[in-house]
């Protein structure tokens, strides 16, 4: 094997190893849901509401206590509407029976209703409050106005004196998808009043099975990320893709688990790829629930054990946002927010690509021709190293002769062999693993590319040319068609006298085509592009080395 058969295969191996790392690195950060036989411990640390705290106690992880609701009691529902979301609230639970984002546009080919995160036909409220009893209770609409309703429940004891009454407020904020949520616990007694106030929230996606043949929906992925001390956890569940069905995988996961967890909740979300419903608490909530029923994810969030004194009222304030996964709205509460984005190992790189198309798309308001620009920025940017890969080459390429008469001399002493060819390096100021650099360099690049396209609500319904969505495959298979011919032509043009050497390079060539049959078509057209722009700067580079390779014959009979 020579040294340029050498130089391809250490960039195949390489690159196989990043990707394996990559993968490692992905189970390592989003680790599979564990089963438990008992209350989690993800955080000791604990921060005490407004008033003073208990521990509850649980024997084992049970499914998510969800109180039926009584069919006799009669509903009524209030829409509140404004910045983008609309929110139809419940006098059951004193929570949402919808969320709704009609600012959303619908994509033609696959959307038949408005985006709609929150369900009315889900069994319990969004985040309801969920009293001690085994209905949820029956608040009394006390005002509002289309941006706020209030909810007033009395509780008096079973001789008829009250007990307590829980004052609770949904209002739309300022900001775009956002509501705050307040409650007011008044103990109406002489005596201490503990209130058992789970803050349960039903913030379940379902996710179906996929038509054949079709476009992936928004809900394939379907999980769940919250933050407890400084541990993040992440449950998710995934729709089978084109591999899963190939391989008999044709129906998402039957799988039932339940998992409690201790600890100060910072924030809990639920979602998909693009949307999330949030709960940002004021006070650090002490325990998630979660529970993963096939496909379905809910979580209840809970403020544990809340003990009000005589006469006295304790106030719970929640921030509820939900919406697009944009970073420009997360950000607002707390840079680890984004990390419910996935933009994986290359994260910094990721939102560093998607800033600079969307200021491309600013000027030319389509994003495939932003994926070209930033295509442009990123072969330019990577061209000095480019052409050091190629000028090395070129000197490998001239020191052929010589690397041929060591190894015919040193064919039966390996240590001598590699003793002299490192010689022979050195001396003529060659890298042999210098062509390997530009291979290398993509990879990152691939990787944080590959996850913007999947995860950044800006390519949600990208259309160019004949392709709807570019986070999506292309459903007629043209780019990586495009990509595999061009990756064919490259090779073609940079000929080598190895026929092995040609053949792992059209087997690299068809692997990559196949695989990238089921890769979102804004991937495919960066790749494509990528490697047309390659073979453009390959002829620039082979024309600037020109002189130099028809000069180096000169220099053996200078020195004689």
């Amino acid at each position: 094997m020579n040294s340029e058969d050498r130089r391809l295969l250490l960039a195949f191996v390489l690159s196989l190893i990043v990707f394996a790392s990559y993968q490692m690195f992905l189970a390592y950060k989003y680790p599979p849901p564990k089963q438990v036989s008992g209350p989690g411990k993800a955080g000791e640390d604990t921060v005490a509401p407004t008033a003073s705290l208990k521990p509850i106690e649980l024997a084992s992880p049970q499914p998510i206590p969800i109180s039926p609701v009584d069919t006799s009691l009669a509903e009524e529902t209030t829409v509140l509407s404004g910045n983008g979301i609309e929110l139809t609230a419940t006098n059951l639970g004193a929570g949402l029976r919808q969320i709704r984002l009609p600012g959303i546009a619908r994509l033609p080919h696959r959307d038949t209703r408005d985006v709609i995160l929150v369900d009315e036909t889900w069994r319990a409220p969004c985040v309801g409050l969920r009293l001690p009893g085994t209905e949820i209770q029956r608040y009394r609409k006390d005002g509002g106005t289309e941006r706020q309703v209030r909810y007033v429940y009395e509780a008096v004891s079973p001789q008829g004196s009250p007990l307590y009454r829980v004052e609770r407020t949904i209002e739309l904020s300022g900001r775009p998808y956002e509501a705050r949520l307040e409650t007011r616990l008044r103990n109406l007694t002489a005596a201490p009043v503990e209130f058992g106030i789970d803050s349960s929230h039903a913030l379940g996606l379902l996710l179906a099975p996929l038509p054949r043949k079709s476009f992936r929906t928004d809900l394939d992925i379907h999980e769940l990320f919250l933050k407890l001390g400084k541990d993040i956890e992440h449950w998710q569940e995934q729709s089978p893709g084109f591999f899963d069905r190939l391989f008999g995988r044709a129906s998402p996961s039957a799988e039932r688990r339940s998992e409690v967890l201790d600890g100060v909740l910072r924030w809990i979300c639920v979602g998909d790829r693009y949307f999330t419903v949030s709960l940002i608490p004021d006070s650090a909530l002490t325990r998630a629930m979660l529970s993963m029923d096939g496909p379905t994810l809910t979580a209840e969030a809970q403020y544990g054990v809340l003990t009000a004194p005589p006469g006295g009222t304790l106030t719970l304030r929640e921030t509820l946002y939900a919406g697009p996964k944009n970073p420009e709205y997360l950000t607002q509460y707390g840079e680890d927010l984004l990390d419910i984005m996935k933009f994986g190992w290359f994260d910094w790189l990721g939102f560093w690509m998607l800033r600079l198309m969307n200021l491309f798309h600013k000027a030319i308001p389509n994003y495939g021709v932003s994926i070209l620009l930033l295509t442009c920025i990123v072969r330019v940017v990577l061209y000095p190293l480019t052409y050091k890969s190629y000028a090395s080459m070129a000197k490998l390429k001239e020191l052929t002769p010589k690397m041929k008469v060591i190894q015919d001399k040193y064919k039966d002493n390996k240590e001598k062999l590699n003793k002299e060819l490192m010689r022979l390096y050195k001396d003529n100021k060659v890298n042999p693993a210098g062509g390997c650099l530009p291979i290398l360099l993509q990879i990152p690049v691939f990787i944080a590319f590959y996850n913007m396209l999947q995860y950044a609500i800006e390519l949600r319904g990208a259309s160019f040319l004949w392709v709807l969505d570019l986070s999506e495959r292309d459903p007629y298979y043209i780019l990586p068609v495009l990509m595999g011919a061009s990756m064919l032509i490259q090779q073609k043009l940079t000929p080598s006298p190895d026929p092995n050497q040609a053949k792992i390079g059209m087997m690299m060539t068809v692997i990559f085509t196949f695989l990238f049959l089921t890769f979102p078509a804004g991937l495919n057209l960066y790749w494509f592009v990528s490697t047309v722009l390659g073979i453009w700067q390959q002829k620039i580079i082979e024309r600037k080395l020109k002189p130099v390779s028809a000069a180096a014959p000169a220099q053996p009979a200078k020195s004689a």
